[in-house]
């Protein structure tokens, strides 16, 4: 178990934004949301039974550049 290596990769955007909101009875909900999208970024992680391995943070929304076998 000990030479086993999990990859793992997600994408994240910084410009999240709450899409929803909730305001008491009668009242409307008011927030600013930001017009320029914002950067995409590609996390990735690997993981072992020692615990955090490696870790990578890439500009974009794909991994095709950085594993070009994936």
């Amino acid at each position: 178990m000990a030479r086993f290596h999990f990859l793992d990769e997600t994408a994240l955007r910084l410009d999240y934004t709450r899409r929803y909101a909730r305001a008491k009875g009668g009242q409307r909900v008011g927030g600013a949301i930001p017009l320029n999208r914002g950067k995409s970024l590609t996390l990735i992680g690997a993981l072992s039974v020692r615990g955090l391995e490696a870790v990578q943070v890439l500009d974009g929304a794909s991994i095709s550049t950085a594993l070009p076998g994936m």
